[in-house]
């Protein structure tokens, strides 16, 4: 299978396009610019196209599968702007890209903020509350999807990731305001960890590795789960202080340096409860060790 990939050089579309190939899959891809390719597994091709022109972009090569993850992340998605152009119109531009190189089946990377909760029993037929435009923005290319899909030949799987970790495949890769490598560049800076909340707020993680091995599920039964929306998850459920805390022990294991944890509020005051199906997407095992190799990953690229 041939396999082509949108911000093919990102946290998430990095890693996972060097997954894929590792698994005997052809994959190539678009990136905006050739910042961040030196990680990239050398078989990859990589065409430079803004995602909002690559409905212009030139190929010759018969690709059967999309994978679309060029988006405006949630920092970039708090200019407006940046988010409605990118997240939405640039999936727009990807499905007349997709119909003119006749490209019928796409994964789409939406975000588990489309829920806007934190709490209760969460599936992928809950209600949608989306309370950010990171998360409105995304929820309208997801709209774009299935319209498009009533009426041109194209299958699709929307999925809805949580909390992303992990080490990058290129220290050049910047993603330093995600949990836990916030944490990680606090530590190397300072020895110190600021909490600007209690911490006490549970949040599901799933790691990079993970987040690759469902992708390669769906693509193996792409018609078991087309048209719908899937929960990627795991089913290790931490508190933002108990990964502060396997982080300073990771750091103290490594730099033999002391270090703290300083929580700068008491809100919220009581713990979040919550469950997430990922069904019909099969349950995979995770460990809580995974977080903790990970993290000493992430301190190894940023020393």
């Amino acid at each position: 299978m041939k396999i082509f990939i949108s911000g093919i050089n990102g946290y998430i579309g990095s890693f996972l396009a060097n997954h894929l190939i590792s698994k005997g899959y052809e994959v190539d891809g678009v990136a905006r610019n050739k910042n961040n390719l030196e990680g990239l597994n050398k078989k990859i091709k990589v065409y430079i196209k803004d995602i909002l022109d690559i409905d212009t972009l030139l190929i010759k090569k018969k690709y059967n599968l999309f994978i679309h993850l060029a988006a405006a992340n949630d920092i970039d998605s708090k200019n407006d702007k940046d988010a409605i152009l990118v997240t939405t119109l640039g999936t727009k531009k990807v499905l007349q890209f997709c119909e003119k190189n006749s490209i019928d089946k796409l994964i789409y990377f939406s975000t588990f903020q489309v829920f806007g909760k934190d709490s209760g029993k969460i599936n992928n037929l809950s209600d949608l509350n989306c309370k950010n435009d990171y998360a409105i923005t995304h929820l309208f290319a997801e709209e774009y999807i299935t319209n498009y899909a009533k009426n041109k030949q194209l299958d699709f799987v929307i999925v809805r990731p949580t909390n992303v970790y992990g080490a990058t495949v290129s220290k050049n890769i910047k993603r330093d305001t995600l949990v836990p490598t916030c944490f990680c560049k606090d530590l190397l800076k300072d020895s110190k960890i600021t909490l600007l909340s209690s911490g006490k707020q549970y949040r599901n993680f799933i790691s990079l590795k993970e987040i690759s091995k469902y992708i390669k599920i769906i693509i193996e039964d792409f018609e078991k789960y087309n048209g719908q929306n899937l929960i990627l998850a795991s089913d290790i459920n931490l508190t933002i202080k108990e990964v502060a805390k396997i982080t300073k022990k990771v750091y103290k294991d490594i730099s033999k340096k002391d270090c703290i944890i300083e929580v700068l509020s008491k809100e919220p005051n009581l713990c979040n409860t919550f469950v997430i199906d990922t069904y019909p997407l099969p349950k995979l095992s995770f460990s809580k060790d995974n977080i903790k190799k990970e993290i000493n990953k992430i301190f190894k690229l940023m020393s």
